[in-house]
């Protein structure tokens, strides 16, 4: 069963993310989904749309 925790969007995958920190895994988080998308206005978009949809508790 999947458990959305938190979303974001990041340039650089390689770069810790925002909402990288404890609490995450602390949630029990033990994967991360990524949808690719270069354009970063979609993916600002995108990550709206997501928050909005499913209200994760990490972005609260």
């Amino acid at each position: 069963m999947h458990k959305k925790i938190c979303t974001g969007q990041s340039d650089n995958l390689s770069q810790p993310l925002p909402h990288d920190d404890p609490s995450i895994s602390a949630r029990g988080a033990n994967c991360i989904c990524v949808h690719a998308e270069k354009d970063k206005d979609a993916r600002q978009k995108i990550e709206q749309d997501l928050i909005q949809k499913s209200r994760p508790a990490g972005n609260a």
